[in-house]
């Protein structure tokens, strides 16, 4: 996956370009612009699969209550 579809995927999450490009350039570990399947499932198992079950609500915005409830 390259950068404009990451994009296309991360946009509903109230992130900007610049902060998605940011989280791209963390996900791609070997630095080849591309995200392949262990990058993406590494980063999607340490990072997006927790936030996701904290965000009870799915609005991608942790709250306080949903994150009281998660730790």
């Amino acid at each position: 996956m390259r950068l404009p579809e990451f994009a296309s995927v991360w946009e509903n999450r109230h992130l900007t370009y610049g902060e998605i490009k940011a989280v791209f350039t963390v996900v791609d570990i070997n630095k080849d612009n591309l995200i392949d399947i262990d990058e993406w499932s590494n980063f999607k198992k340490l990072f997006s699969d927790e936030y996701e079950t904290c965000d009870t609500d799915g609005d991608f915005v942790l709250k306080i209550d949903e994150l009281e409830k998660c730790l």
